[in-house]
């Protein structure tokens, strides 16, 4: 990838199309699913192609699963990411995972069409096998892009213990760790895992997923 006419690797990786952009980044565009929380599983969106854009950069994450009441915290969303020519590309569907308020809520899928998707973190009530209830939350899985990887995975706490943080997305930590009450919603990253809560209280919230879209000429 080229900003400026500058060569951008990502932790050593160059995207593998050859002269990206000649002209540099024009645009950027976020797609979130910040209108709708609350379990209806994700939000469709359409991009639209710019004018003058050949190559896109697509970061793709899902969202968070949320805490349950024995302490233990839900899985990351995974994340996806991919340079794709849009040369004959004039639009495409975007999915975005919604957050998940609650207890025992799994994430969602979030998605670029068909070239990549990163699907939702597990809470430990349908925990990715051979994960069990009794384990924190799996981390959700990339799938499709030049790089793919897992969210982070939650916590398993004991009886007594107090409530773990949420587990960490490709862009940041998850709600704080509670063990006395529902302390309200703590700042947290996209695609990232609500926290578990002992004592019969309110959970963290899984957070929301998103798709970025870097645009160049």
């Amino acid at each position: 990838m080229t900003i400026n006419n500058q060569l951008l690797s990502i932790g050593g990786y160059a995207p593998p199309v050859a002269e990206i952009s000649r002209s540099g980044l024009k645009s950027v565009q976020v797609f979130d699913s910040s209108s709708a929380h609350g379990g209806a599983g994700h939000v469709t969106h359409t991009w639209t192609k710019p004018e003058g854009v050949t190559v896109i950069r697509v970061q793709c994450q899902g969202s968070g699963a949320s805490g349950n009441t024995s302490g233990k915290s839900g899985g990351a969303g995974g994340y996806s990411e991919k340079i794709i020519d849009v040369t004959n590309i004039v639009s495409e569907t975007v999915t975005t995972g919604n957050s998940e308020s609650g207890h025992n809520n799994s994430g969602h899928t979030s998605s670029f069409g068909s070239h990549l998707s990163a699907t939702g973190g597990y809470n430990n009530s349908n925990n990715k096998s051979p994960y069990a209830a009794t384990d924190g939350g799996y981390g959700g899985s990339g799938v499709g892009g030049d790089i793919n990887s897992n969210g982070g995975g939650g916590n398993s706490a004991k009886a007594g213990d107090g409530g773990f943080a949420g587990a960490a997305s490709y862009f940041g930590g998850g709600s704080s760790g509670q063990n006395t009450s529902n302390k309200g919603t703590h700042p947290q990253a996209y695609g990232s895992a609500g926290a578990g809560c002992n004592n019969g209280y309110g959970s963290g919230t899984g957070q929301q997923g998103c798709v970025i879209v870097w645009e160049y000429a």
